[in-house]
């Protein structure tokens, strides 16, 4: 009956909201206290960008940020925060918030994972762990992380900040990201 319903045109379809990708253009990573500053010179940030699309009622979004070196960089101060598109918010009623901070406990919502690479001195790479700061941040903490020999390096467990894979990072710096939240005011399913 219901097929028929939809055929006769008495009852809309339910569709699921997926859409396109959208580039959001480049990020301001900003901080808790201090924003880092982005190296200078011809070359010295090769790729900067957001990409996002809506998935239902949320929003999963990319972040991409690459130097090759830390000419005019400085590392600001306190945890690095990776904003959302401007316009756009975390649904809290959804979405539990934390602090950015290496202790973690309850709230933190793991919404995302991704890398984290610094090119100088030993070149420690890690996975890292993204985490909703407030309704418009995220947060990246490190996990698992080694050197290029394939030693431990100190930054396993730490907040990406201006002592962690900071912008200061003396032959560059990578991270990259993916994360998916719910948006304040999106539903995930649309009538036809």
């Amino acid at each position: 009956m219901s097929f028929l319903r939809r055929l006769l045109g008495l009852e809309k379809w339910v569709q699921y909201a997926v859409t396109d990708w959208v580039d959001a253009g480049e990020m301001v990573i900003g901080a808790v206290t201090t924003a880092p500053t982005y190296p200078t010179g011809g070359g010295a940030v090769t790729w900067n960008k957001r990409r996002w699309r809506r998935v239902g009622d949320s929003m999963e979004i990319v972040y991409t940020f690459s130097t090759n070196s830390n000419s005019g960089a400085a590392g600001g101060s306190g945890s690095y925060l990776f904003p959302l598109p401007p316009g756009y918010s975390i649904d809290p009623a959804k979405w539990t918030f934390g602090a950015a901070s290496a202790a973690g406990g309850p709230g933190n919502d793991i919404c995302g994972t991704g890398y984290a690479t610094h090119l100088g001195g030993a070149g420690e790479q890690g996975a890292i762990n993204i985490f909703a700061h407030n309704s418009t941040n995220f947060y990246c903490r490190v996990g698992a992380s080694d050197t290029d020999s394939g030693g431990a390096d100190a930054y396993a467990g730490n907040i990406v900040s201006n002592t962690t894979y900071h912008m200061n990072e003396a032959s560059g710096i990578r991270y990259n990201f993916t994360a998916c939240v719910p948006i304040y005011g999106w539903t995930s399913k649309i009538r036809g």
